[in-house]
This record gives C-alpha cells, sequence and structure tokens, in this order.
C-alpha cells in the first residue's frame, strides 16, 4: 500500500496527479484543524475560511492555482517549500 511512486501502475500513477476538484478543496479549507501554528504566509486555517466564506469566487482561484502547481504550470510558493521541524520531548526517556 505504500508502494513508491516508481513501483505503481499507470492508474495509480494518474490517480496522484488528478486535478483537484473545487469540492476537494472547499472540503480541506473548511475542515483544516483550528488553532495550528501558521506557516511562513502567516494564513491560518481560521482566516483562510473567513476569506472564503466573504468571497466565495476565491475557491475556484485557489482550485486552479493549486492544479498549475500540480501539472507543473506555475512555479509553487517558494514558502511551501520549506518547513521547520522541533522535536518536543514529552515524557519518557529521551534518546
Amino acid at each position: 500500500a505504500n508502494a513508491p511512486p516508481s513501483q505503481l501502475d499507470q492508474s495509480a500513477r494518474d490517480a496522484l496527479v488528478r486535478p483537484f476538484t473545487q469540492e476537494e478543496v472547499e472540503h480541506v479549507v473548511n475542515h483544516a484543524p483550528a488553532n495550528k501554528a501558521m506557516g511562513d504566509d502567516c494564513i491560518s486555517a481560521e482566516l483562510l475560511r473567513q476569506i472564503v466564506a466573504l468571497h466565495p469566487p476565491l475557491l475556484a482561484a485557489l482550485t486552479t492555482a493549486f492544479n498549475r502547481y500540480l501539472q507543473g504550470t506555475s512555479p509553487m510558493p517558494t514558502q511551501w517549500r520549506k518547513s521547520v521541524m522541533i522535536l518536543l520531548h514529552k515524557k519518557g526517556d529521551p534518546t
């Protein structure tokens, strides 16, 4: 089930790169976890939900942008390629 992309059959590879639908983007926006840290773009899930609620045409624009990034016809924002990982020891032996 966790085969590398090179070992997937063509239909499985096609499923990984099929275009996003507006309904999928709307679902992700509406179900993104609240009270989580923002990324470098400083846009929280709550802010994005409020913006989309006030300006519904943004969903179509987001869907188009995400599909262009997926297809490689538009450059992905640099901030999306960065991450910072901080390991937090919670309990037990830290080693």
